[in-house]
């Protein structure tokens, strides 16, 4: 036998309201079966403005009319999602300190400095995802890193701390070089392991010079540069650009080197 709506039966279907829903303590009335509008900013029966929404599901919408209590279905409302930090299209370079050769997309700021700002939090958060080597921040990096490689460009990886070690900068490098339309080489490495320069600042130290870092590393050149290849070294942060300027000075003073950093770190950051 038919179960009887009438009781509950309104807008809400033959299987009446779901039970999580709370009913709104306004006075109800009787609605034709399915009744649905497309302008929930007024009532459809008194045209009074601002109807209550008061339940939800998907894209349909259930609102009451605080002026006269009558129910009506409509399209929900889309909630407001929490977008990235808006960031310059074209990044603003930062020249780097060591004779300008090298260049920066961003600024690292540390936390331990002050508190960050969304934008810096996110330039911090990728620069980590590099390290660690990430393939969603590898690939956010080499994006924009790419707009300042030049075509069919060598793309070669900073040495990372630990002998014959790369970290997450070799997958950037070979990203870049990838998106370039260039070729990846590592023509120099780091043959012996070193303190990291970030630790050492963070120890209270210094980082090392550019002739602790030529001490460390180990030329892999077969023979002279060409004039007319560009040649362009990439890392995740740079602060004095020691061990860009080590790897540039081993591959020769024939060679067109470069520098491109993902954020430059200041020299006395905490």
């Amino acid at each position: 036998m038919r179960r009887n709506h009438e009781d509950d039966f309104d807008a809400w279907g033959e299987y009446g309201r779901p039970a999580y829903v709370e009913r709104p303590s306004l006075e109800r009335a009787d609605l034709p079966r399915g009744i649905r509008v497309t302008d929930t900013s007024k009532c459809p029966v008194c045209r009074h403005a601002g109807p209550r929404l008061y339940a939800a599901l998907g894209n349909v919408g259930w609102f009451a009319c605080e002026g006269c209590g009558r129910e009506f279905m409509g399209p929900a409302p889309r909630r407001k999602i929490a977008r990235r930090p808006r960031l310059p299209r074209h990044p603003q370079l930062n020249p780097g300190s060591v004779s300008g050769w090298w260049q920066a997309l961003h600024q690292y700021v540390s936390p331990r400095e002050r508190k960050l700002t969304t934008y810096e939090a996110w330039v911090r958060s990728i620069a980590y995802g590099i390290k660690d080597g990430d393939p969603s921040a590898i690939r956010t990096a080499a994006k924009a890193m790419s707009m300042l490689v030049p075509n069919g460009a060598w793309v070669i990886p900073a040495p990372a701390s630990r002998a014959w070690s790369y970290g997450g900068v070799r997958r950037l490098a070979e990203e870049i070089a990838r998106a370039v339309g260039g070729s990846y080489a590592e023509p120099v490495a780091r043959a012996t392991t070193v303190d990291s320069s970030h630790e050492r600042r963070r120890a209270g130290g210094v980082g090392l010079t550019v002739e602790q870092h030529m001490a460390s590393m180990e030329s892999r050149m077969r023979g002279p540069c060409s004039p007319d290849q560009p040649i362009v070294i990439v890392d995740n942060v740079a602060t004095s650009g020691a061990t860009l300027e080590a790897v540039r000075r081993l591959m020769g003073p024939d060679c067109d080197v470069r520098a491109v950093v993902w954020a430059e770190a200041k020299e006395n950051a905490p």
